[in-house]
């Protein structure tokens, strides 16, 4: 993996001893990218496997960016401040530079260290919005959205390194909370298939997850290549929906198939509501479940999970959702 260097000869006479000199314990860089000269990490985290959305199109609404890069895989958030004479723009393109020189493929771009073209890429009301989908928790004390008599604009790039193991995404959001503060926001994103089998789907955990999000995708129901029967080795997963729907009996469930984008549109629209449909005839026939609490759909390759160019990625798209009605 490759370390990129930011260059910067100005910061360069910066005493050493200030690098890295208030970091939150149990914080560091990330290996793949390294800090701006001069700033602390004041906040971290990882998540092992986790959702990410990078918002690479321009705003068409309140609140809403109409075009998405959705991820799942390793994350990585570090929130650094740097206390000085440095702008946000200098900062800013540093960043920028820095992943071009590291061969990243710049997704989007944007500044705007006047505030003046808020709704465009690096505009502040763009990025609040960039980051509605992968908001910060209240116990990371970010100040990238804090604002003061002194605050100046914002920098947003997000770019995208493809690797043999797995592609990387970087998204770097740099703000001038005040004249002499500076909040950079860095999150990496490894992108990867879940390893399966980590996750032991019961009744339990299907009401967490559709508690929380709604929706509960499950990799345990398997058919042949081409084909609408359930394979008999989905048996774990159906009986899991079934002890959910028996402990849960006023719950009424969409019943959504899934593919990859093998095939043409049409033709996969018609087997993943094939495949849905024969999981509810499942649930209906074997585990006594009402016909009238399920509904079987069918999206296709409309909705994917990952990329469709590699094995892994139209693995993590074949799946069935449970979808709350």
């Amino acid at each position: 993996m490759k370390n990129l260097i930011f260059i910067s000869f100005a910061c360069l006479l910066l005493p050493i001893f200030l690098f890295g000199q208030n970091d939150k314990k149990g914080c560091e860089d990330h290996p793949l990218i390294t800090r701006y000269p001069g700033t602390y990490i004041s906040w971290c985290n990882t998540d092992n496997f986790s959702e990410y959305h990078v918002a690479t199109g321009k705003i068409d609404g309140y609140r809403s960016i109409d075009k998405w890069v959705d991820l799942e895989g390793k994350v990585t958030r570090i929130s650094y401040h740097f206390e000085g004479e440095r702008t946000m723009g200098e900062i800013y393109l540093n960043y920028r530079n820095a992943l071009k020189k590291g061969g990243f493929e710049i997704l989007v771009q944007g500044q705007d260290p006047n505030r003046t073209k808020h709704s465009e890429v690096g505009g502040a009301s763009w990025v609040a919005t960039a980051f509605i989908k992968n908001a910060l928790p209240m116990n990371s004390g970010s100040k990238l959205f804090l604002g003061s008599s002194s605050s100046g604009g914002y920098g947003f790039v997000a770019g995208k390194l493809e690797r043999p193991e797995g592609n990387v995404y970087a998204v770097v959001a740099v703000y001038q909370h005040r004249s002499d503060f500076v909040v950079v926001q860095v999150d990496i994103i490894e992108e990867a298939p879940l390893d399966d089998g980590k996750i032991t789907v019961d009744a339990d955990y299907i009401a967490r997850e559709i508690e929380a999000n709604g929706t509960v995708a499950l990799y345990g129901i398997y058919f042949d290549f081409d084909k609408a029967e359930v394979k008999p080795e989905s048996k774990p997963d159906l009986d899991a929906v079934a002890a959910y729907l028996k402990k849960y009996p006023k719950v009424h469930l969409y019943i959504v198939g899934h593919t990859d984008m093998k095939g043409s549109l049409v033709y996969n629209l018609k087997l993943s509501e094939r495949r849905a449909q024969a999981v509810v005839d499942k649930l209906v026939g074997s585990h006594g479940i009402s016909r009238g609490r399920l509904e079987g759909k069918g999206v296709g390759p409309l909705a994917p999970k990952s990329n469709n160019t590699s094995d892994d990625g139209r693995k993590l798209n074949r799946r069935v959702e449970l979808v709350k009605k």
